[in-house]
């Protein structure tokens, strides 16, 4: 009788399961990498929206006149223009004219004499001292 060279019905089972482990592995891997990469990315979004808070108060504190701290945030006053910048919840409002800018998980600590924003990976001082007006409500 001829025999046809074949593989064994238990020889493929054990290459099936086999693969199966090889591609759970792989898939594991991959949300892992993924889920890393979203992390990564969303820390980059931060950093991001943090410098460009700092890059447009530094802007707005160097040009203004006058600033005024309000127990909702600060008025920054500069010929007219007028700026608010504004602590929610979750969140900073940078209000100018009918534009709204949103700085999501930014900080800020503001005491009488200083404004201490919060952006990239450290808090940058600004003296108000020069400046300020104060008029808590």
């Amino acid at each position: 009788m001829n025999r046809v060279p074949a593989f064994t019905l238990l020889e493929m089972a054990v290459v099936l399961a086999l693969t199966s482990v090889v591609f759970s592995l792989g898939y594991l891997a991959y949300g892992m990498v993924f889920k890393g990469y979203q992390g990564f990315q969303k820390q980059q979004e931060l950093n991001l929206n943090g410098y460009a808070l700092g890059a447009l108060f530094n802007s707005d504190f160097q040009a203004c006149e006058l600033i005024e701290v309000e127990e909702e945030g600060l008025l920054l006053i500069d010929r007219g223009k007028r700026t608010r910048y504004q602590n929610e919840e979750e969140y900073l409002l940078r209000i100018q004219g009918q534009r709204i800018d949103t700085f999501y998980q930014s900080r800020w600590m503001i005491n009488q004499d200083s404004v201490y924003l919060y952006f990239g990976d450290q808090y940058q001082p600004y003296s108000l001292k020069p400046k300020t007006e104060t008029s808590w409500h």
